[in-house]
Formats: structure tokens, sequence, C-alpha cells
């Protein structure tokens, strides 16, 4: 009778380890699913796989992909892939694109563009996506861009309809709509053309409509003023002779402006003669006396002042215009960020308040509990959780590097990097009034709006005060000599932003 039993015992045993493994295996399915596969290419193509990654080798038509694994373009390369639901995915030259794990239970596709873009056409029956920028559900027969910007992500609707689940945004054929990091941007807009391939991605906060940094004033703007004879000789010309906005030789500005180009104007007090001005790396140059003026597109641009016969500038700084109407609702909340324990490095981008991170383990143990740690600036803490998964409150990661990983049953995740940054082209305010020409030059203004905590408003030289919700008004006049009204913006650590509203001459 002994022998039977040991032999029950054995057959148990095996059975349970055979049970075990089938349990691990169903576990690592999701992981192990071929996500895409390379189904053509031009020029260099290159893959990495999820176990190495950042060792990047030649990817070969019909390669397949899964969890963790990326894929990348040389400079005029392309490649198509193909996804496991018959989606089609089109990678543009210089893109980094890697396949993020799905939360479990999905049917989703979880593609984070690192860098450039991809060009998405969805199959015969609708696609949820996952990306950095959060969830979107893209409908049957859809062509849809992702571009990786400064910002965040932008999804470019060219074919059917998106509807942004995070961001609570529907997006249709000719819209796109920029989802920053975090969600702490969104900015909707007509959908842009393809950029062309050599062109660099915009700096950031700019829009992609805007025009190249060193391209000139367009036809209709402010007729310059009549040309000296110094400039005449030079053949150089002057500048626009309406200038919207004055600054300080060597001054440095963010300006808002809804319809740019901006014409800014120095003061050239240092020069007894002509001032040049050049603007932008090809150096573009307008001159002028007593006051030299220049016309700056959308972009961030660098310039110099100098005196005509001088070489060397005696002033220089960079201006940045950004097109934007100050219109945007300012962000009130905390945004919402999902990371995952995967030993990437992450950077969040916040606007307001600092922000609440979901963070996730892709690839638990199938079964609890769980530690959450987290290392920041030499201190640790742990969280205990009954699922992979932690929402750490807003404010628990402040700006700075921090470090963050899952504990279970002796299992560890990767360590995963999370750097908190301010975003510099954040909106520092929502303008109410006044509109856009909807006032004449020398006329009294009311001004009002609503900024950010820890931002001081001014317009026509008087602060304006705020209510306790950072609303703002006043009245102030106009200037005459100038073509737009410029609300000032300062803040301690974030520097000095303009608003514009032009007037109706």
């Amino acid at each position: 009778m002994t022998a039977p039993a040991r032999l029950s015992h054995r057959a148990l045993g095996a059975l349970l380890s055979a049970l075990l493994l089938v349990v691990l295996l169903c576990g690592c399915h999701r992981n192990q699913d071929e996500l895409a596969k390379l189904e053509g290419k031009q020029g260099g193509v290159d893959r990495d796989e999820a176990a190495h990654q950042g060792s990047w080798g030649a990817a070969d038509v019909g390669a397949s992909f899964k969890v963790n694994d990326g894929v990348r373009t040389a400079a005029a390369a392309k490649a198509k892939l193909r996804l496991s639901d018959g989606s089609a995915v089109a990678l543009q030259e210089k893109t980094l694109l890697r396949f993020l794990a799905s939360p479990p239970g999905k049917k989703t596709h979880g593609l984070d563009v690192q860098q450039g873009e991809v060009e998405l056409d969805v199959g015969s029956e609708g696609l949820q996506i996952e990306t950095q920028a959060g969830s979107a559900v893209l409908e049957a027969g859809s062509r849809v861009r992702l571009r990786k910007t400064d910002q965040g992500t932008r999804f470019a609707v060219e074919i059917g309809a998106a509807h942004l689940t995070d961001a609570h945004q529907d997006v249709k054929a000719g819209e796109s709509i920029e989802v920053g990091i975090g969600q702490a941007v969104i900015d909707r807009s007509p959908a842009p053309a393809p950029a062309p391939s050599d062109s660099a991605a915009p700096p950031p906060g700019v829009a992609d409509s805007a025009a190249p940094a060193d391209s000139a004033a367009p036809a209709d703007s402010a007729a310059p003023a009549a040309s000296s004879d110094a400039a005449v000789a030079d053949n150089r010309k002057p500048g626009p002779a309406l200038a919207d906005l004055l600054a300080a030789p060597g001054d440095s500005l963010i300006v808002h402006d809804p319809h740019p180009p901006t014409v800014v104007g120095f003061a050239t007090a240092r020069c007894s003669g002509i001032a040049v001005l050049e603007v932008g790396s090809k150096k573009r140059e307008t001159v002028g006396s007593g006051q030299v003026t220049a016309a700056f597109s959308a972009g961030a641009q660098r310039y110099r002042l100098r005196c005509d016969g001088d070489a060397k500038p005696f002033a220089e700084g960079n201006v940045s215009v950004l097109a934007d109407a100050g219109s945007r609702r300012l962000s009130l909340t905390a945004p919402v960020n999902r990371i995952d324990t995967d030993g990437r490095r992450y950077t969040i981008l916040y606007q307001s308040l600092l922000p609440k991170v979901s963070v996730r383990w892709p690839n638990p143990p199938s079964s609890g509990p769980f530690t959450l740690g987290l290392s920041s600036q030499g201190r640790q803490k742990t969280f205990s959780s009954g699922s992979p998964s932690y929402a750490l409150p807003p404010g628990t990661l402040g700006e700075g590097s921090h470090e963050l990983w899952f504990e279970a049953h002796g299992e560890r995740s990767r360590r995963t990097s999370v750097v908190v940054q301010f975003d510099n082209a954040a909106p520092t305010a929502s303008i109410s009034a006044p509109a856009e020409r909807g006032f004449a030059p020398g006329a009294t203004v009311s001004v009002s709006g609503m900024a950010l905590p820890g931002w001081t408003v001014s317009a026509g030289g008087h602060e304006l005060a705020q209510d306790s919700q950072q609303r703002f008004s006043g009245e102030v006049t106009a200037p005459a000599a100038l073509g737009a009204l410029a609300i000032r913006f300062s803040h301690p650590q974030r520097g000095v932003h303009y608003y514009l509203r032009r007037s109706s001459r």
C-alpha cells in the first residue's frame, strides 16, 4: 500500500508542477505575443529587444516585435510595420518607436513614439492604443499621425476620427490636438501639413504652423519706413516702422502673439549713426538710427545688435515667439501621469500643480501583496498595495530626480528613473480682455484674465491687482506709438512673458 501512495504523491507533484508551468506561461503570454512585424523598409532601419534595450542592430524584413522592443529609422529612411490586428504603421525618417505593455485584460496596442513621427492606418476594426500621452480610440479606417514634440504628442487625424480617452477630446479629420506630457498642455488646431523630411522639430510651445525662424515678414506686415542714405548705399533695409513691442538691448523675450510675426524694436543710443540688427542663424539684417526693428516669426531666434562698421555686437539675446492667443484655459488641477517600472527614464513636465503619478508594474507576479519603493534625494519611502499599481498623490514627487520600483515575494521590478520638471512652455495666463484689434491706439482699455499662482501682472506700466482666484483686472492706456498692448507676466523663478493684443489701427 505504501508504494502506490508514494507513486500518487509523485504524480500529484508532477501535476502541480505542470499546472504551475501553465500558469507561468499564461502569465507571460501577453508579453511574448508578437505585436508587430516589419513588412518593408527603405534605408537604415534598426531594432533592439526588451532584454537589451539600447543594443541596436539591423532590422530585417519579417522581424517581429514584442513588448518593450524598439525600432528606429535613420536619416532619409522609412519603415512599414503591420500590427497584429492588421493596422499599418509607417515610420518616417529619424523616428524611434517602442512597443509598450498593454494594461491586463485590454485589447490595446501600446505605442510610444519617443522621437519623430509615425503614420497609423487603422484596419477594418476600431483600434485602441496606449501612448505616453494617454489612451486613444481610433475609428476603423482612420489615418492618424502621431508626432513627438517638445510638449508631448501631437495627434493629427487625416481620415476618420479619434477619441482621446484621458484628455476627453474628440479629434475629427482635418484637426490635430497636442497632448502635453501629463495632459498638462492641450492645444487644438487644424491639422498641419506633414513637415519636410529635413525640418527640425519646433521649439517648446511653438505651434506647428510656425514659419521658419529666418523667414522674412509677410507682405501684409507694417510698411517699412523710408530708408536712410546709408541704408540705401549698403543695400540693407530698415525694419518695419511700427513696432509691436519695445525691448532694451540684450533683453531675452518670450512673446505670446495671436498672429505672428511680432515686430520688436530696440533702442540704439549706443550707436552714433546706423545700428544693425542681425536675426537668426542666417543673420537676416535690418538697420535703423535711434531705433531698429525686425519682424520675428514664430519660433526661437537669436538676435545681435551692433553699430554699423563694428564687427562685434554690443548686445545680444533671444526672442521666442509663441503663436498663442492666450485664450487656453489654465490647468487648475494636478496632471495625471502613468509610469511603468520598466527600467526606462521618464521626464514629466508640469505647469501649475505638481503631478499625480500612477505607477504600474508591467510584468508582475501573479499575486500580492506588493510594495512600491521610492528613492528621492537620498531618502527612501515605501507604499503598500494589494495590486501591482499605486497612485502617488500630487506633490509626492517634487521637482528633481526620483527612482521607483516594485517588490513582491522576493521579486523586484526594474528600477525606473522619473524626472519632474516645470514646463517652461506652459501657458502663464488666460486673457479675457481686451480682444485682438478691439481697441484704438491711445484708448483706455479694460484688461482682465487669470494668471497662475506666483505671477504678477502689469500693463501700460501699471500693476494689475489679483483676487484670491488669481483673476486680474484693470484699466490702462493703450500705447499710441506701438502696434500692440503688451500684458506683462513676471515670476521670480519662471521669468517674464508678454501677451500681445493689437490695436485696430
